[in-house]
């Protein structure tokens, strides 16, 4: 499975690909991980709702090893979804915010992954972002999984 890289402009859907309803016309891209650079500095890593685990984790056995070779330790993983070890295994530095799905985060909360990149970013001028989400199909569509798998 290659890891999908999609630019800003590539977008052409006004909701994001996670909140469609599942078809099998949209199943296979639900497989891949989507990695945008949202600005030099910025990257958004999305993992979509339907993917199964093993293919999660193989795509980021992929993704990984390229942002170490493109930004070597001067990136940054801001986990936005609940903790996954695996991250915090491959990574030399993570910040897991815990956050739960589809739950939205306090202020302070907010307010602390902003300060976080800011600093982060005001450091170096290599330093970069990645922030990751992980969306899971039961949460969006509980009934569906229920009835399909």
């Amino acid at each position: 499975v290659a890891v999908e890289l999609r630019s800003l402009s590539s977008c052409c859907s006004p909701f994001p690909s996670f909140l469609l309803p599942p078809s099998k016309a949209n199943m296979e891209e639900r497989r891949h991980i989507d990695l945008t650079y949202v600005t030099e500095r910025i990257i958004s890593v999305l993992c979509p709702a339907g993917c199964p685990e093993d293919i999660y984790l193989q795509n980021v056995r992929e993704i990984l090893p390229m942002l170490q070779s493109k930004h070597g330790h001067n990136y940054m993983l801001i986990n936005l979804s609940q903790k996954h070890d695996v991250l915090t295994q491959m990574n030399h530095k993570v910040l897991d915010t815990g956050w739960l799905e589809l739950h939205a985060p306090s202020l302070d909360q907010i307010f602390n992954v902003c300060t976080t990149m800011e600093n982060w970013l005001q450091t170096q001028l290599k330093h970069v972002v990645v922030l990751h989400c992980r969306v899971l199909l039961s949460t969006i569509y509980p009934t569906h999984q229920q009835r399909h798998l």
